[in-house]
């Protein structure tokens, strides 16, 4: 024990004393001489002696008295046991038993501890916080009572009896707080089933989802009212996360979507360029995130698709994408009317233009026989003045002649 063998060290007394830490000693020897004067049955004492070492050995002393005839002592008969692991594990359990009291009142999380009739044993900081309740108002009472509805009750002993006595369960619930606000608990229990059966607890951790589930409502909504199709998938393109909008754009049931994969959703032609986009994006070799390919739906028919892709990242690793997917068949589908329309148009105006560009050489064409005409009747025309001129002239000579 003191790490000295049985030659090293003098059987006497006094190298007890000389070992044994001062005030320790002190009190043996009034304990001792209490038993002896038969002023107690006997003695129990934890003291300190020093090890060959130099380190204290930590050692437990039982000791009584014998007696003989006439009432005096003869000898002391008792035991020395070993305390030093004991005692330092306990230091280990102490601070470990801190850390946890630490962790437990600083947690933001609610931390509480039910005994089998599921009365509060235990209630943190983050409880108080959540709940509006003080640690005083709640201590040893049914949780079930003060934090569920009548309603809730009945479920809520089930839940229980499944928990109590397994080493960890799971559950979500709702709670009232103080102030009557309903708060949805996702909870973390494990059992703690030591000492008594009055000192067993269930341990539960629960962190406060309402606000997030409400942010995954809200989202959901807005997704699903926006009528946009949303992807998730692996690396091998098999599909993690759909919305229904993209179980309604191929035509498939949930259950049957669920069996496919990128490739039984891309028409031939596309597959390959699809794919090749798909795997550059998992080791990052390109950017391109907006493409348009054609889909094939399960009756058969091929729809034109826009997708809008995003990378998914864990620790700087790429473990899957996002996709956003629009129909645009009925866009392009317009588009391509519209450019026929447009074509057919333009046919017609070139046509058009044609003959009128003819119908202007004619009219060009006709505008100069008439241009011709009329210079050749007003040439006439001042040839007959000319010629009735030279009648009038003629007719006074001989008239003039006559007389």
């Amino acid at each position: 024990m003191l790490g000295y063998k049985d030659d090293e060290l003098p059987n006497d007394f006094s190298v007890w004393e000389e070992l044994t830490e001062p005030g320790d000693v002190k009190k043996s020897w009034e304990m001792q001489n209490e038993m002896i004067n038969k002023e107690r049955n006997g003695f129990e004492l934890q003291f300190k002696m020093k090890h060959k070492d130099g380190h204290w050995v930590h050692i437990l002393s039982r000791a009584v008295a014998i007696f003989d005839e006439s009432g005096n002592a003869v000898r002391i008969v008792g035991t020395h046991i070993d305390l030093t692991k004991l005692i330092a594990a306990e230091k280990v359990l102490k601070k470990e038993k801190d850390f946890s009291e630490l962790i437990i009142n600083t947690s933001k999380a609610i931390i509480v501890g039910l005994d089998r009739n599921h009365k509060i044993k235990l209630f943190n900081q983050g409880a108080e916080n959540i709940t509006g309740y003080n640690e005083e108002e709640v201590l040893g009472k049914d949780w079930f009572n003060i934090f569920f509805s009548e309603e809730m009750i009945e479920e809520m002993n089930r839940v229980w009896k499944k928990a109590w006595g397994v080493d960890s369960h799971s559950y979500t619930n709702l709670i009232f707080t103080k102030d009557g606000k309903e708060k949805n608990i996702s909870w973390q229990s494990s059992g703690l089933y030591i000492g008594t059966e009055d000192e067993h607890m269930l341990i539960s951790i629960g962190e406060d989802i309402t606000e997030r589930q409400l942010a995954e409502q809200q989202y959901k909504d807005f997704v699903e009212e926006a009528k946009i199709a949303i992807l998730i998938d692996d690396l091998d393109g098999n599909f993690v996360y759909f919305n229904n909008r993209f179980t309604e754009l191929f035509g498939y049931s949930e259950l049957e979507i669920k069996q496919k994969n990128i490739r039984d959703l891309v028409i031939p032609q596309d597959v390959d360029r699809v794919m090749d986009l798909h795997n550059k994006r998992f080791t990052k070799q390109t950017e391109i995130g907006n493409y348009e390919f054609q889909g094939v739906r399960k009756d058969g028919n091929f729809i034109r698709l826009e997708v809008s892709v995003t990378v998914i990242e864990k620790d700087n690793t790429v473990i899957g994408t996002r996709s956003y997917l629009w129909d645009t068949t009925g866009r392009k589908r317009n588009e391509e009317e519209l450019k026929k329309h447009r074509e057919h148009l333009e046919e017609i105006v070139e046509k058009r233009t044609s003959e009128l560009e003819k119908l202007n050489i004619d009219l060009i064409q006709k505008n100069d026989e008439l241009e011709g005409y009329n210079e050749l009747f007003i040439g006439r025309e001042f040839r007959i003045k000319e010629l009735k001129n030279k009648v009038d002239e003629l007719s006074k000579k001989i008239e003039l002649n006559n007389l």
